[in-house]
């Protein structure tokens, strides 16, 4: 949420009762409405709908934290709970990322609305906010514009060198063929060298291979050559009691 948020409250209704709630984000009431005797500092707020006055759930903070994957809000320092004097009423909003929140009736429908999920002794109040605000940044996308707008300005300066440069040769100076190309004798140059490199290299991969062929052959002639070299005493022996008996 951006400090544009701060300067209007939260105003939306539980479905299944009666109340009306208002809630701002990291800042108290602009809405001093409230029928409270100190509405200073009030960060959220509910009351009957037929109703003027009603109560303070909870001072604003604006400290947001993570608790797991979901960025949380809470206030606290509420008036006292009803069941439970010793204890004040609080509030936690939990956002929650969704980029495809629409809603036709608030204002604000790209940011989505809260929602109450639970109320437990009219002391606690969870309310959960769908909203594309709590989404991280999409660094990849706005990575890839960058890089789509610089090969936009390098394709079109390579086409106006070319487009410019042909028409100023062919109509200045007169060129014909392949001279009305910007530069042609660097480029020429330029191309002479690469296919000269390309063949030099793929003259020493090609003998490179060869010669690499020739060893793994080379040692495999070896190997059979000397297959009988690691027979043992007693197979030699045997070998040389053939011998003496033929």
């Amino acid at each position: 949420m951006g400090t544009d948020d701060r300067e209007k409250d939260w105003t939306f209704y539980d479905p299944d009762s009666s109340l009306e709630y208002r809630l701002n984000i990291c800042d108290e009431l602009q809405d001093k409405s409230t029928g409270l005797m100190r509405p200073e500092r009030v960060g959220a707020f509910t009351k009957e709908k037929s109703e003027s006055k009603g109560y303070n759930i909870g001072e604003y903070s604006t400290k947001p934290f993570i608790r797991g994957d979901k960025l949380m809000l809470q206030y606290t320092d509420g008036q006292q709970c009803p069941r439970d004097g010793n204890v004040k009423r609080s509030t936690l909003v939990s956002f929650i990322c969704d980029r495809g929140v629409t809603d036709m009736v608030s204002e604000r429908a790209d940011k989505g609305t809260p929602i109450l999920i639970a109320q437990p002794r009219d002391c606690y109040y969870w309310f959960e906010w769908r909203t594309p605000a709590a989404c991280p940044v999409r660094q990849a996308t706005q990575s890839s514009g960058v890089w789509a707008t610089i090969w936009t300005i390098i394709w079109v300066a390579v086409f106006g060198y070319l487009i410019g440069g042909i028409l100023y040769n062919r109509f200045a100076k007169k060129a014909t063929g392949m001279q009305q190309i910007p530069h042609y004798e660097f480029w020429y140059g330029v191309f002479d060298w690469v296919k000269d490199m390309t063949l030099i290299l793929g003259g020493y991969l090609f003998g490179f291979l060869q010669s690499a062929r020739s060893r793994i052959s080379l040692r495999g002639n070896s190997s059979g050559s000397q297959q009988y070299h690691g027979l043992g005493n007693d197979e030699e022996h045997a070998f040389i009691d053939d011998d003496d008996e033929e």
